[in-house]
């Protein structure tokens, strides 16, 4: 479950950047496209890289690297390809 209470207060705050306090509000603004597996492990998990494009910045998208259901960092796109969150 996503905690969104650590989020802005107001979308004036992040110029640019939706107001999202729902995880419906959030699938209307991002579109899963890829998948990466990495090498690179944490513990006895593979971290897995997800890509998603975004309506806020669509040049660099939004991305989230896992192990297992964990998340180990989250960004633009270049989160999910670098495994560099697992050191």
């Amino acid at each position: 479950m996503i905690d969104f209470s650590t989020f802005k207060e107001s979308e004036e705050e992040e110029e640019g950047y939706p107001y999202i306090t729902t995880v419906e509000q959030l699938l209307e603004t991002i579109t899963f496209t890829v998948m990466k597996i990495h090498g690179d492990m944490k513990g006895d998990k593979h971290a897995v890289g997800l890509y998603f494009d975004s309506t806020w910045d669509p040049e660099h998208g939004a991305g989230v690297l896992m192990a297992g259901f964990e998340v180990l960092d989250t960004g633009n796109q270049d989160h999910a390809y670098f495994a560099y969150a697992l050191n």
